[in-house]
């Protein structure tokens, strides 16, 4: 009796954290970009991977914004960044590394509390009836 081997391709599927729809609505922000769906999010470039949407914080040793194209070298779909930060003045700084989208928004520390509240939004309890 002869058993032929049989190879399975194994896939590895993320599932998908924000889409640009996500973001924009979450964010309120205008249907102006595009961008791949995120499978993750990151805080710190060193950490980044495929598919993460950066998250350029500023801290007082670090500022997130001067290591967005280290993120995108890394594999991040999209970089949100503040108004008037080098990434938000400057496109060209993360071209020809396979840059995702720059999402410029007032404050990055505001909007990633606003996707944080989006992204809680499914998981609220609903009540019937009354609570007095």
């Amino acid at each position: 009796m002869r058993v032929d081997k049989v190879e399975y391709e194994m896939k590895e599927e993320k599932n998908v954290l924000w889409t640009a729809h996500d973001v924009q609505e979450a964010l309120e922000l205008p249907d102006t970009f595009a961008m791949r769906a995120a499978t993750g999010v990151s805080i710190d470039s060193r950490t980044a991977c495929q598919g993460d949407l950066f998250v350029a914080l500023k801290g007082a040793q670090f500022d997130g914004h001067d290591f967005v194209e280290q993120a995108f070298q890394k594999g991040a779909v999209a970089a949100l960044v503040a108004e008037g930060s080098k990434p938000a003045n400057s496109f060209s700084e993360a071209k020809g590394t396979g840059a995702g989208a720059i999402i410029v928004v007032p404050s990055v520390d505001q909007a990633l509390m606003q996707m944080g509240r989006y992204a809680l939004l499914p998981c609220l309890p609903s009540f019937l009836g009354r609570l007095d």
